[in-house]
This record gives structure tokens, C-alpha cells and sequence, in this order.
């Protein structure tokens, strides 16, 4: 039988939770903790401080993030951060829409990638919502517009519909968005400028007096249930869908133009 001395050792590198620890080995622990000289933390409120080492208090803390805040959202823009759920962001969204006046001077709302519950009405004019990274990453269950003067940039609607409601909104400019069938001016005559563009089946207008590039829309897009008109440029956009058609079907009124676009089955169209 091992005698209890042999079962008590003096080591601190022994991780075997069967030996307990001697007198000797606690005290020599309990003088090694006690001669640890205690470290002060300096606390700095203030900004002005140039110290590597003194910590920052929470107050000051604060005004530095209010500072920065500020800094970001200048005054003819704001950044909508987008860090909470789809509604909680869609609050946010909503309030920087809601706190800014259409004036003579433009405005721009940045908003971060992320979902965004609801459908989002666009009504003032001169009030510009862009995603913050340039691409369709700003999700949203629906667009609807009504303002004429205003440029949109990233917005995507998915297979939901990005509606343009009015006629003659020739000011408006569109660029990298997405929606579902019946997207951009459903049974209208279409106006403004779309760039890069997705709409589903009959989108971009049942007539278009406006102006598309290198946009995709399904089957009965671009006005082809009526006319493309005298104003009207169509050009690099594509049909896709499963109904075959061809751009060479559509009514073009003199001065109108479809240039370098793409058929259904992906050959070139000629040019109109």
C-alpha cells in the first residue's frame, strides 16, 4: 500500500486530479499570489488623450461612435446599416425614407446588403436609394414607384414584383434591379432609363417610349404587347423564357430602335 506521503506531492505540473496538494505546495501558491504587485488601469475620458496604454471610458466611447455616426451620414445622404431582422431593417429603412424632404437638392439613401421585409413605396422625387456595394443585394418583398425624378441602384424584389406605377416618369433611371412577372410599368407605356435590369414574364412596360440596356425580361416584354415608340431605345437586352420570340415581331414606330439584342433561342436579333 502506498504510504499517504507518496500520495501528497509538492509538483504544480501534476494534473491528476488523485493527488491532492500539501501544506507546503498551498503556501508556496498562497506567497506567489500575494507577491503579485496589482496592475492600475488608467481610465481616460476624454478624447484628446494620445496614451497606447490608458483605456477609453464608456462615455467617451460613445460620443467617439456618435462622432463617427455622424461623420457617415453627411448632409445630402444617409447609410441604413441593416444589421437587424428583415422587419427590423425595413424599420430603419422606412425611418431614413420618412426623415428626409423632397427638395431642389438631391438626396441619397445607402443601404446596406441585407433583407428588408414589406413592399417599399418610392414617392419622393430627388430622394436616390442605392445599395451600398453597387449590386442587387438589397432584398425586398416589392417595390412600387411613383416619383419621377429619383435613381435606384441594387434593389431586389426576387420573383416579387418591382411595380412602376405611373406613365411618364421620363426621369427616372433604374440600374441593376431585380423583379418578378410583371415587373417595371405593368400595361403601361413605359418611359425613363433601365439598366442591367430582370423582370419577368410582360415587364418593362406593354408599350416603352423609354430607354433599356442590357436588360433580361421574359416573354411580352419591352412593349411587346403594343409598340415600341419614336423615343424608345431598346439595346443589348435579351428574351428569355419558354414562348420563342423574336425581336424582329415587334412593332417599331419610325425613330424608335432595338439594336444588338438577343432572341429567345440566342441568336442576334436584327437590328430595328
Amino acid at each position: 500500500m502506498s504510504k499517504l506521503s507518496d500520495l501528497l506531492k509538492n509538483q504544480f505540473d501534476i494534473t491528476d486530479s488523485g493527488y491532492p496538494a500539501d501544506a507546503r505546495a498551498l503556501k508556496t501558491l498562497n506567497d506567489r499570489i500575494d507577491s503579485i504587485e496589482p496592475t492600475d488601469i488608467n481610465v481616460v475620458d476624454n478624447l484628446t488623450s494620445t496614451s497606447s496604454t490608458d483605456a477609453l471610458s464608456a462615455k467617451q466611447g460613445k460620443v467617439l461612435n456618435d462622432k463617427i455616426e455622424a461623420t457617415l451620414n453627411g448632409t445630402n445622404y444617409l447609410i441604413v446599416y441593416g444589421t437587424g431582422n428583415p422587419t427590423q431593417n425595413a424599420a430603419e429603412l422606412q425611418a431614413a425614407y420618412d426623415s428626409v424632404t423632397s427638395g431642389t437638392d438631391r438626396f441619397t439613401i445607402i443601404v446596406a446588403p441585407g433583407h428588408y421585409a414589406g413592399t417599399f413605396n418610392i414617392t419622393k422625387e430627388k430622394v436616390d436609394i442605392v445599395s451600398l456595394t453597387g449590386n442587387a443585394d438589397v432584398m425586398l418583398n416589392g417595390v412600387s414607384v411613383t416619383a419621377n425624378n429619383v435613381y435606384l441602384k441594387g434593389l431586389n424584389c426576387g420573383e416579387n414584383k418591382f411595380d412602376i406605377t405611373e406613365e411618364g416618369l421620363v426621369n427616372l433611371v433604374v440600374e441593376k434591379c431585380i423583379g418578378g412577372v410583371n415587373s417595371f410599368g405593368d400595361g403601361l407605356n413605359l418611359s425613363g432609363k433601365f439598366i442591367e435590369c430582370i423582370g419577368g414574364t410582360s415587364s418593362f412596360g406593354a408599350s416603352l417610349s423609354g430607354t433599356c440596356i442590357r436588360c433580361i425580361g421574359g416573354a411580352g416584354s419591352f412593349g411587346y404587347g403594343d409598340s415600341v415608340h419614336s423615343t424608345a431605345r431598346i439595346e443589348y437586352c435579351k428574351i428569355v423564357g419558354e414562348v420563342e420570340l423574336v425581336w424582329s415581331d415587334y412593332s417599331v414606330d419610325e425613330g424608335g430602335h432595338i439594336s444588338f439584342c438577343i432572341n429567345t433561342d440566342g441568336s442576334a436579333a436584327a437590328n430595328k
